[in-house]
């Protein structure tokens, strides 16, 4: 059964969507009339009321991940400005506060979170001449 549309999803676009022990939280981007995206959080209770968050400083931000780790949630997303992606990392102990982490901008076409007992980390992949490469990164909380 369809809910009813939601406002907080007017000209969203939902990157993904995960459970989380209240009800579950989406991440994406919302569109402004002129097509300029920034990057959004939406969490519910029960599936069919979604309140939605901005993610601070995400302007032209989308292609966004997000994991659950045992100190709340970590979210990354993309910004594409001509060959080069930097993909920006945010963190929220409840999913309703969030904070841009500082110097954990990641210059990568894809990036990938996993959760690890003491920090988040990212595998990033950038395609470079003759080949591609990978790194992992540790995110550190603020």
């Amino acid at each position: 059964m369809r809910v009813p549309d939601q406002p907080s999803l007017e000209r969203a676009y939902i990157d993904m969507v995960m459970a989380t022990p209240s009800g579950a939280l989406a991440v994406g981007s919302v569109f402004d009339v002129d097509g300029n995206g920034s990057g959004a959080v939406w969490t519910t209770a029960d599936g069919a009321t979604w309140e939605r968050r901005s993610l601070p400083d995400a302007a032209q931000h989308q292609s966004f991940r997000a994991i659950l780790g045992a100190d709340g949630f970590t979210v990354s997303g993309a910004s594409f400005r001509g060959n080069d992606s930097t993909w920006g990392t945010w963190s929220s102990p409840d999913g309703a506060a969030w904070t841009r982490l500082s110097g954990a901008d990641i210059v990568a076409d894809r990036v990938t979170l996993a959760t690890l007992e003491h920090a988040p980390i990212a595998i990033a992949t950038r395609s470079m001449p003759g080949g591609s490469a990978s790194y992992v990164l540790r995110l550190e909380r603020e």
